[in-house]
Parts: structure tokens; C-alpha cells; sequence
């Protein structure tokens, strides 16, 4: 399976969607949990700077100078402020020579961004900052950083990223490797349907034994084609008994004839009448025989005598056949072949050309033409029968191949609707495909022979089968 058809299949796709879902709800749960933590953070840093601010509003004078030299000298992060500022908010010791310009004196703790304490850093720096105004009207501030809580946001982050590669790589594994294997399974149940579609009517799809869904639809599927298979098969079988049984009872009644008409030679209108019937007989014969031989095409049963083929001995075959009655009607006959082979059924491929070129010189008009050539294609080799008769109206083509159908330019010449029910049915034993165009007048049957890989190794007409 190539590699394009794993990574645009329905279930690479949906695992694709599924990393993705699962990306977005990793990346929620930690920007989540980062802003638990952040928030938790800073409320406790914010509550602690206020109570400590408050306390200290309190405390004797001395106790204040002790405890704003104690937290400057114990800050060897120098993540803490503390200062003492006259009414005048003139500086007097600590750690901050000014207050900020924005901070308010109300003893609530408030967001102020600072230069780092480093001179050579002209960063700002995210900080908490109190206020206090001293019963002597002095102002004590206190202050932190919360620098730390950007990198715990850088950490979160950081995380994210180094989790999300790996798993996201591993998920894109694992869904390919599901998705082939689903593929595989689908490619031969497709493979299935197909061999069931061309008459291989025993194909069932395969059951992987692991009881999912698909081996539940598996299961119901086979038992469709099962039912399919008995229903097909019995009306082939009354189809076929049909037949059979009307070719004794008709022989008899030709035999009779055939006796009566031996007998009689001196009255000319009864001889007439019984040869006539004769005719009607052996026209029932040939119906009988033809339905006989589509039964078999559909049925698939004819595979066993494919060998190698020379198209072009078939195409002179049946126009050396067909000769007489083209010159009969003044039908120019022109053949155009190069050297092909394929791998058929010889008597099938010549009953089926048979039927073409047939159609081809009674439908054309006296003094017309029919050609058939033989071409190579990509694909294979191409056979077209060309002929100059009325030609075959769009809204008809879908309907020629069916079974007893005659189209409106046909009433007046002999046949069944058969013929090109047997050759579509030739046509589909052999894996080929046969099309119908327009010509310059007329009509264009072209038979599409696609080429084996295994025709070099097929024997040959001339070999024994074994």
C-alpha cells in the first residue's frame, strides 16, 4: 500500500483530528494549571506583603529599622524590598531610593513595573509594592518580585513544548499503522465485492477474528451474498432447465416436420408451410442455445480454457467467414490489424468478434463499408468494428446489451437480441471492456483487450492444456 493512500485515508484523517483534540486539551490543562498556580502565587505573595505592611505600621521604631535591614541583608536573590521615607517622601534607609510614581499610600498591595536593582539590566521588572503611611506620618514600603511567576509561565511552556513533539509523533504512528491496517482490510474486501460483481459468486469478504466493526459488517455483508449467491443461482438453474427442457420436446416436433415434409413433395403449399415452420423451429433452437451459452459467460465457468491468443489470426478468421456475405451485399471488407495477443478463450473471443462483424454488415447498407482494425493501446490491444449503417441513437446505447432487446432500426432484419447480450457477456469473462461511439456515419464498437501481466507465461492455442 503506498504511502499517499495511508496518510488521505478516512481513518489517518481521524486520528489526525483526534491528535489534534487531544493537543488542545493537553495545552488547556496546562495553561490551566499554570494559572491556578499563578494565581494562587501571587494572591498569597499580595496578602502576605499587605499583613507584613500592617504589622509593621504597629512595631516600636527600633523594631522597624531591624526589620527593614534584616530583610535587605537576608535577600541574597534581591528579590524583596524595604524603605522608610520621610512625610516628604524623601529617602531615609532601604533598599529603593524612591517611591513610585504610581503607587498610592493606602497600605493595599498594587502592581508597579521597576528597573532590575542590576544597573548594567534596564529591564522592567514585574513587582508587588505596599505603602504604609507611620503614625508619625513616615511612609515604610515593602515590596517583591514577581518575576518568578513569568518563569513559571516560561517552565509551563517550556514543558508543553517538550510533551507535544514526542506525543504528537507517536500519535501520527499509531494512526498510521491502524489506518494500513484498516486500509488492507478494506482493500481486500473491496478486491471481494469486485470478484463477487464479475460472477465469482463463491467470494465472501474476510473475517479478521478480532469481533469489531467491521467483522460484524463483514459478517452481515457475507450474509447477503450468500442469499444473493442461492437467489442468482436458482434462477440461473430455471433459466437453464428452461432451456434445456424445451430442446427435446422441440426436436421432436422439427423431427415430425422434417418426416412430414419428406412426404408431401407433391402439395407445394403444405411444403412451404412446413418448411417454414422448420425455420421457426431451428430459430427457436438458436435462442435456446444462446441462452444456454449466457448463462455459462455470467456463471464464470469458462475461465479454465483462457490461453494465449493471436488477435489478429481471430480477426481474419471470422472476416474470411463474413467475406461472402459483405461481397453479397456489395460491403467493401477492409481489415487493418498488427501483431496481438492476449490471454481468452479462442472460441469465445471468435463467437464474440463473430456477433460484432455480424451486426456490422447487416445493418449496413448495400454498397456500404465495414472496417476492423486492430490497434495497441496503453492499456492493451483495441479492436474497433466500424460500419456505415443507420447508427445507434444515445438514449439506445445503454440498452443494446440486454437480453431480447431490439432497437427500432432492427424490426426488419432476423435475430434474436441476443447477440450482443452473449458478447457483453464474453466481454465481462475476460476482464475487457467494450464500447459504443458514434462514426462518421454509422457505428463504432470498439473492444478494449486489457493487457495480463501473466500473457507471457500462458500457453498458447497450439499447446496442450493441461
Amino acid at each position: 500500500m503506498q504511502a499517499r493512500e495511508i496518510f488521505t485515508s478516512f481513518m489517518f484523517r481521524r486520528a489526525i483530528i483526534f491528535v489534534l483534540l487531544f493537543l488542545v486539551s493537553y495545552a488547556a490543562i496546562f495553561m490551566f494549571i499554570y494559572w491556578q498556580m499563578a494565581s494562587f502565587e501571587f494572591t498569597r505573595i499580595k496578602n502576605l506583603l499587605e499583613q507584613q505592611a500592617h504589622a509593621l505600621s504597629l512595631a516600636p521604631e527600633d523594631q522597624i529599622h531591624w526589620s527593614i535591614k534584616r530583610q535587605i541583608y537576608a535577600d541574597l536573590r534581591q528579590v524583596t524590598f524595604s524603605a522608610l521615607f520621610d512625610r516628604e517622601r524623601r529617602y531615609i534607609e532601604g533598599n529603593i531610593k524612591a517611591i513610585p510614581d504610581s503607587l498610592p499610600i493606602d497600605g493595599m498591595a498594587h502592581q508597579v513595573a521597576l528597573r532590575d536593582l542590576d544597573e548594567n539590566d534596564q529591564s522592567l521588572e514585574p513587582n508587588l509594592f505596599v505603602a504604609q503611611r507611620l503614625p508619625d506620618s513616615r511612609i515604610l514600603l515593602i515590596g517583591r518580585s514577581i518575576l518568578d511567576l513569568g518563569k513559571l509561565k516560561e517552565a509551563v511552556l517550556q514543558a508543553l513544548q517538550i510533551g507535544v513533539l514526542p506525543m504528537a509523533c507517536m500519535a501520527i504512528i499509531v494512526g498510521a499503522v491502524f489506518s494500513r491496517q484498516m486500509n488492507s482490510r478494506l482493500a481486500r474486501a473491496q478486491r471481494t465485492l469486485s470478484l463477487f460483481q464479475k460472477g465469482r459468486l463463491d467470494e465472501r469478504l474476510p473475517i479478521s477474528g478480532r469481533r469489531d466493526e467491521l467483522d460484524i459488517l463483514s459478517t452481515q455483508v457475507n450474509s447477503l451474498l450468500m442469499e444473493l449467491e442461492r437467489v442468482v443461482n436458482e434462477l440461473h438453474h430455471v433459466g437453464n432447465n428452461m432451456a434445456h427442457n424445451l430442446r427435446t420436446p422441440l426436436a421432436r416436433v422439427q423431427a415430425s416436420l422434417e418426416n412430414a415434409q419428406r412426404l408431401m413433395p407433391e402439395s407445394e403449399a403444405a411444403y412451404a408451410f412446413v418448411t417454414r415452420a422448420i425455420q421457426s423451429l431451428e430459430q427457436t433452437f438458436a435462442l435456446t442455445t444462446a441462452l444456454l451459452r449466457v448463462a455459462q459467460m455470467e456463471s464464470g465457468k469458462a475461465r479454465g480454457s483462457f490461453c494465449l491468443l493471436d488477435l489478429s489470426e481471430l480477426i481474419h478468421e471470422v472476416a474470411d467467414l463474413y467475406e461472402p456475405v459483405a461481397e453479397a451485399k456489395g460491403i467493401a471488407l477492409e481489415i487493418a490489424v498488427t501483431t496481438a495477443k492476449v490471454r481468452g478463450d479462442r472460441d469465445l473471443l471468435l463467437e464474440a468478434l463473430a456477433n460484432l462483424l455480424d451486426n456490422a454488415v447487416k445493418f449496413s447498407p448495400e454498397h456500404g463499408s465495414v472496417k476492423i482494425s486492430l490497434s495497441q493501446a496503453r492499456s492493451g490491444p483495441v479492436i474497433s468494428i466500424t460500419d456505415t449503417g443507420p447508427g445507434i441513437p444515445d438514449r439506445e446505447k445503454s440498452k443494446i446489451f440486454k437480453r431480447f432487446y431490439r432497437g427500432p432500426h432492427s424490426s426488419q432484419i432476423p435475430g434474436n437480441g441476443l447477440g450482443l447480450t452473449l458478447v457483453a457477456a464474453i466481454v465481462r469473462l475476460h476482464n475487457f471492456s467494450l464500447e459504443v461511439e458514434d462514426g462518421p456515419p454509422g457505428s463504432v464498437f470498439r473492444l478494449r483487450c486489457v493487457a495480463t501481466p501473466d500473457v507471457a507465461n500462458a500457453p498458447s492455442a497450439s499447446e496442450p492444456r493441461g
